[in-house]
């Protein structure tokens, strides 16, 4: 850029130079009628079919001057590409020393419309922080209306909440382009507020369902205790009534056992007073006439529970012949004497029976043994 200046003469000629080639670049050697060249080289130099080396010097020489076109064409390009560059120079020079005129007045100017712009734009900035802020403060106002009313609807109770519902509803908040929302906010927790007094309603009436339910249970419980109390009072009266019962049983088998003993003593009585009557003497175990003894062991009504069931038949067998001696010898006062005596059936008093019907049979047999001693007694009289 300096030698430009300090040679403005050699710089214009150049640049003339330059323009001029750019002007019409087909005057210059390379250029210059350089179609008709190349077409004549194309005649001049046609295709050579290689056979042999004769023809592969041909083809080689023809070759070369089919090159040597393409060669000055190229050189030519590089001449004029040599020259574009130093016009390309020459312009970038010539420019910056032009744009050095205006630049420092452009860039006081840029700067002054620079220190402008970003005024403004930090202006226009906190203009838009303030409608930010603002528009949040709004905002904040509708959520935190909404948290306040929420969380007073999720604590109320049957009580509050119709008076929290009048509250939202009578509520005005001034929040501007949010108005919308804060109406539509104000919408969905009025639904919030009736759901939820439908809601504890219900819950309410289940509550005093469920105590009514309860209640009803505790009087069922009291009344079945009081049942269970009665029915055990009932059993232990049913008790109390078998017991006395069997108590009343047992005193009138005692006194059926007594009068039964009673009607026993009362016959033995009067065995023991007819054979006294006829003469004999009482002692503690026996009665004496003579020589005869009667064991009063065999007066004696007949413990029941002492007999065997199966002695029954010779018991049978044994009083039959007793009663068919003494019938053969009653003519015999002294045999029938001897006879009496023998008629002692103490074994039976040692036989245990099993069952009632047996001891009944063998009281009747001691009975008629007994009455035949009585019958005998009689007859000894008579004798």
């Amino acid at each position: 850029m300096t030698n430009l200046r300090k040679n403005p003469v050699e710089q214009k000629a150049k640049g003339e130079q330059v323009l001029s080639v750019l002007i019409d670049y087909r005057n210059m050697p390379a250029y210059k009628g350089a179609e008709d060249k190349q077409n004549l080289l194309v005649r001049n130099y046609p295709f050579i079919s290689i056979t042999d080396s004769v023809t592969l010097k041909k083809a080689k020489e023809s070759r070369t001057a089919l090159r040597q076109g393409r060669y000055e064409l190229q050189q030519g390009e590089k001449t004029i590409v040599t020259k574009l560059k130093d016009f390309r120079d020459l312009i970038k020079e010539e420019t910056i020393k032009l744009i050095n005129v205006t630049s420092e007045a452009e860039q006081k100017q840029q700067n002054e419309i620079t220190r402008y712009e970003d005024f403004k734009q930090q202006e226009k900035e906190e203009e838009l922080k303030k409608e930010r802020e603002r528009k949040a403060g709004l905002r904040d106002q509708v959520v935190e209306f909404r948290t306040l009313k929420s969380k007073a609807i999720e604590t109320a109770t049957l009580i509050t909440v119709k008076a929290i519902i009048l509250d939202i509803k009578n509520s005005h908040l001034n929040v501007e382009e949010f108005e919308t929302d804060f109406m539509n906010i104000k919408e969905q927790l009025i639904k919030d507020a009736n759901k939820k007094h439908l809601q504890l309603t219900e819950d309410d009436r289940l509550k005093k369902e469920k105590q009514k339910a309860k209640n009803e249970r505790l009087k069922l419980n009291k009344r079945a205790e009081d049942l269970r109390k009665k029915e055990k009072e009932i059993e232990e009266l049913k008790k109390q009534i078998r017991d006395q019962a069997k108590k009343d049983s047992e005193i009138l088998e005692k006194e059926k056992a007594n009068l039964v003993r009673q009607k026993k003593e009362k016959e033995l009585n009067a065995k023991y007073t007819k054979i006294k009557a006829l003469g004999f003497t009482e002692t503690s175990e026996d009665f004496v006439f003579g020589s005869v003894q009667i064991s009063k062991l065999l007066i004696n009504p007949v413990n029941e529970d002492k007999f065997n069931s199966e002695l029954i038949i010779s018991l049978t067998e044994s009083v039959a012949k007793e009663k068919k001696y003494i019938e053969s010898v009653k003519p015999d006062k002294v045999k029938l004497i001897e006879a009496l005596n023998k008629l002692e059936p103490s074994n039976m008093f040692d036989i245990q029976l099993n069952t009632k019907a047996a001891n009944s049979l063998l009281d009747n047999f001691v009975l008629e043994l007994y009455a035949a001693k009585e019958d005998f007694l009689n007859e000894i009289v008579k004798l």
